[in-house]
């Protein structure tokens, strides 16, 4: 296997549309390997001339990106040590031209997603404040995800319950500075209805106003699997594909009929404007009083 940086790559790279990643081992221990599609440092003197133009671009892309990064890295890593949920990148490094970075592996007893929804009712909120704590930690840090999903929300049994640890913070970034859209991971299924549009209309105008407010509505979604084990999408009746394209009243919360008070905080969170939903701060304390 490929050794970088003293990283041995222990796996099959899996292609991804922002890079690809893979686990590698460094000192007996595994960490997540992940490979960056962008930016590529101008490496060849003979592709890039040391005193062109573009490459004096590029140079400059790269030192901001790396900056950036490691600025968001420290931050993350503040973020955590409030909630205990996060995986913040350890390591930004580069070969040649291309971009890594590292965090620690998440090891331990697993719980799908969908699977959620047979552990007890508390186990079931106690994951879900633990997001929500999450995102209030990160909100305060200044840190946008940008990306809250199944796959980047993973559930671990870590002090004697399952506990949901938050990864793929390589696309994270700072209130309205989001990545160019070509450099964003799609994910129709749990994109808030601001980020929809800016992968639509690439509009630096419609990236400047996403914000946390993002992560409220995706985590919202997320929410609705864990208590019903059933993904959130429009009723069939509609002309929509995915919940950012329609009203709540359009969403098909039939398996959820039996938690009217659930249903409305979800409503909130989904408000179609982002400032409507409720700030990530408050959402412990909402979460607690659906126990009452």
């Amino acid at each position: 296997m490929t050794a970088i940086n003293g990283y041995e790559v222990k796996t099959e790279w899996i292609i991804v549309p922002t890079g690809s990643w893979a686990m590698a081992k460094k000192n007996g221990k595994i960490f997540f390997f992940k490979k960056l599609g962008y930016p590529k440092y101008p490496e060849n003197p003979e592709t890039y001339p040391p005193e062109s133009e573009t490459t004096v671009k590029m140079k400059a892309c790269c030192e901001e990106f790396e900056k950036v990064f490691k600025e968001k890295a420290a931050a993350i890593k503040a973020a955590n040590d409030k909630c205990g949920t996060l995986v913040p990148p350890m390591e930004l490094m580069r070969a040649k031209q291309t971009y890594y970075y590292v965090t620690e592996a998440v090891e331990g007893e697993s719980l799908a997603p969908g699977d959620v929804c047979n552990l007890p009712q508390a186990d079931r909120c106690a994951i879900m404040r633990d997001l929500a704590e999450a995102l209030a930690a990160l909100e305060s840090a200044g840190v946008v995800h940008g990306s809250i999903t199944p796959s980047n929300v993973l559930l671990v049994r870590k002090d004697g319950r399952f506990r949901p640890m938050i990864v793929g913070f390589d696309g994270s970034f700072y209130p309205g500075r989001p990545p160019a859209p070509e450099n964003i991971q799609p994910t129709p299924e749990y994109n808030s209805p601001e980020v929809a549009a800016y992968l639509s209309e690439r509009d630096p105008a419609i990236g400047s106003g996403i914000s946390s407010a993002s992560d409220v509505y995706s985590v919202a979604l997320l929410f609705y699997l864990y208590q019903t084990g059933k993904q959130l999408l429009p009723k069939k009746d509609t002309a929509y594909d995915y919940p950012y394209q329609a009203t709540f009243g359009d969403l098909d919360v039939s398996a959820a009929s039996g938690y009217g008070k659930f249903l409305a905080l979800l409503e909130k969170m989904m408000a179609p404007k982002a400032g409507d939903r409720p700030e990530p701060k408050d959402l412990p304390a909402m979460l607690d009083k659906l126990k009452g």
